[in-house]
């Protein structure tokens, strides 16, 4: 088994950074058909996913990330 390594209390966690929208068309009787986008967000070290989380709405969550300055 590898030992994971500790990152210095100054290092990045992450040097890259991948917001991925995913559109798809919503059909509805009620409410009416239209466009939604989805979004995953990946959070990246050395080429590989660290942290992954898909999110409802990039506007939202960009602000959030904005505000708090780190990932949830």
């Amino acid at each position: 088994m590898k030992q994971q390594r500790a990152l210095r209390p100054d290092a990045q966690a992450f040097d890259e950074v991948r917001i991925v929208t995913v559109p798809r068309y919503k059909t509805s009787g009620m409410s009416g058909d239209e466009w939604r986008i989805s979004a995953t967000i990946q959070f990246m070290r050395k080429g590989r996913i660290v942290h992954e989380r898909g999110i409802s709405s990039v506007e939202v969550e960009a602000f959030s990330f904005w505000r708090r300055g780190t990932p949830r």
